[in-house]
């Protein structure tokens, strides 16, 4: 089975298509080559390859899903996606192709590049000199009549096939058809496991007002987006806090439910004195849970539908780890 958890960086991307209404990312040819609508930095910084394969990854876990193609040269050497093609001689291999158009003049049966019947007055039969009036398929004296198209190098060899060279702008590679990279790349759009991986959209006020209810229930003072300055002398801004005697209660809400967010809550724990803290996951993220205890953060899963007890069950904690200290501190 094909394994279907996000990484932080995807969940974060998926969240933000949603957020920002978009379902669908279309491919276009830019500055830097193939890049998606609206993600031009990304690709600017990380590179279309890495882009590429990031897609491909979320299509295969089965958040986006594939809606058509376009077929497109890579260089086999750095794999830039805009390459030019050029014509070569299949003799001397020289790029400096010429098209010319074979023309007859039927009366005398002269047959030439067009270019060799031109003239400042007109055209004429380099043959029998003959004025040529106009293009007819008949044996008329003043007609001609085109019979091919041919290329022709620099050196004078003419042929109809000419081989296809491909130059990379990027790192000046050269190489033909069989030494190409030629594959597909994709246009997507989200798919309903994307959209179900909100499932129901958590009401983050509705819980934060449940803790606080909780909180002052207990005893505790609360303030909802609470600013504190901690050691450092810099001011962080909490969700919501509880404030008793000297501890103080610290609680933060996820957006995207990663490793990010939890990480900033650390360090807002760390410089806050007697602080403890709690995650409020409203994504579901299972791996928070073991990065929570080394962290010594307690991770609610907001998806929960009793998440309120894991709540009250860590403030006794708090309360039994109090009296303990107590007990300690009397012996």
């Amino acid at each position: 089975m094909a394994d279907t958890v996000l990484s932080e960086e995807e969940r974060r991307f998926i969240q933000e298509l949603l957020d920002s209404n978009e379902t669908t990312l279309k491919l276009h040819f830019g500055m830097q080559g193939i890049v998606y609508e609206t993600h031009e930095a990304i690709i600017h910084e990380r590179g279309f390859e890495y882009f590429d394969e990031f897609l491909l990854g979320l299509e295969k876990k089965g958040f986006l899903k594939k809606t058509d193609n376009v077929y497109n040269i890579f260089c086999p050497n750095c794999n830039f996606p805009n390459v030019y093609s050029k014509y070569s001689c299949p003799t001397c291999h020289t790029t400096h192709v010429s098209r010319i158009q074979l023309v007859q003049h039927p009366f005398c049966g002269y047959i030439g590049r067009k270019s060799q019947f031109q003239t400042d007055l007109g055209l004429q039969c380099p043959s029998c000199k003959t004025e040529i009036a106009d293009e007819q398929p008949s044996s008329d004296k003043s007609s001609y009549k085109t019979i091919g198209i041919s290329l022709e190098c620099e050196n004078s060899h003419r042929f109809v096939s000419p081989e296809i060279s491909h130059l990379c702008p990027n790192c000046e590679a050269k190489f033909n058809d069989r030494e190409s990279n030629y594959r597909a790349i994709y246009n997507y759009e989200l798919t309903q496991k994307a959209f179900d991986m909100v499932g129901n959209v958590i009401d983050t006020e509705a819980a934060i007002a449940k803790v606080q209810r909780l909180l002052e229930n207990r005893g505790y003072t609360t303030d909802k987006n609470d600013e504190l300055v901690g050691f450092s002398s810099s001011t962080h801004v909490f969700s919501l806090t509880g404030k008793k005697d000297s501890q103080v209660l610290l609680f933060d809400v996820a957006n995207i439910g990663g490793n990010d967010e939890l990480t900033k809550l650390l360090g807002k724990k760390i410089d806050i004195e007697n602080s403890v803290a709690t995650f409020l996951d409203t994504k579901g993220n299972k791996a928070l849970v073991s990065l929570g205890q080394v962290y010594g953060i307690n991770i609610v899963n907001l998806t929960e539908e009793k998440w309120i007890v894991n709540v009250e069950n860590w403030m006794a904690g708090l309360t039994s780890n109090d009296k303990k200290k107590l007990f300690d501190r009397l012996r």
